[in-house]
């Protein structure tokens, strides 16, 4: 028989990086549609970039609800495990204390 190891650690942050995805990509998009038309060079390239931002700022929102599913499923697998382990700790102590009982 294996064992099954949770490593909760994982869990945990990749939770926390999809419940900042969004920011951290609406950040970027930001930072591209602030971008000074003469850091980038050209007016063509420029509005392109400037496009492309605007385009992944609607793409953001829909990002943003599937991590923030995935997050919830994250949490719902930690819990559930949290509580899988919590009983099997108290099974084993049970049969632990009636075998020093018996």
């Amino acid at each position: 028989m294996t064992d099954l190891v949770v490593d909760e650690g994982y869990l945990s942050s990749t939770e926390s990086d999809l419940n900042n995805l969004s920011s951290e990509l609406q950040s970027l998009c930001n930072e591209l549609r602030g971008s000074d038309a003469l850091v980038v060079g050209a007016a063509p390239l420029f509005d392109e970039l400037h496009e492309f931002a605007g385009s992944w700022a609607d793409a953001i929102e829909d990002l943003d609800e599937y991590a923030t599913e995935a997050a919830g499923y994250i949490r719902k697998v930690r819990e559930a495990f949290g509580q899988i382990d919590l009983a099997l700790a108290e099974s084993l102590t049970t049969q632990e204390l009636e075998r020093q009982d018996g």
